[in-house]
């Protein structure tokens, strides 16, 4: 006589309803890891520069305050992410220095150059792309407008 207990239609449903949850679940960080390593598209118009992608920013060109091109060795020391994502080299979102700044990185670690864009209240954002060019690219873009 073969036990009912194990095959019984709710045991074949947690089952299942389990699979289903770890199946989402692996989705749902296969989805963050993507947004996270995909480049922000990057837009400059006459009054606005915009990030757009997973911890974007629009900054009115009036509010910049500083912007220049920085190595890595300029860069602060990060000691806590605050609210955003870091994937081994990217790093997305809202930091804090070891001094215990406030600032926004958009950037890929090692990979120079860095563009610094100080706000009129001090916010500091850094932002570079994998690839320099674009990078320098970008920057030059900053310029002519400014």
């Amino acid at each position: 006589m073969k036990n009912k207990r194990f095959n019984s239609p709710s045991v074949k449903f947690e089952k299942t309803l389990v699979l289903t949850g770890y199946f989402g679940a692996l989705v749902m960080v296969a989805i963050i890891v993507y947004l996270c390593y995909k480049e922000p598209r990057i837009a400059i118009d006459s009054s606005t520069f915009r990030l757009k992608g997973i911890y974007g920013v629009n900054i009115q060109l009036a509010e910049i305050a500083k912007a220049d091109t920085i190595t890595w060795s300029e860069m602060p020391k990060i000691s806590i992410r605050t609210n955003g994502i870091s994937l081994r080299k990217v790093h997305r979102g809202r930091f804090r220095t070891a001094d215990g700044d406030k600032v926004r990185l958009n950037i890929h670690r090692g990979t120079e150059p860095v563009i610094r864009l100080v706000d009129n209240n001090g916010l500091v954002y850094y932002i570079n792309r994998k690839n320099p060019t674009e990078t320098r690219q970008i920057f030059e873009q900053l310029k002519i407008i400014d």
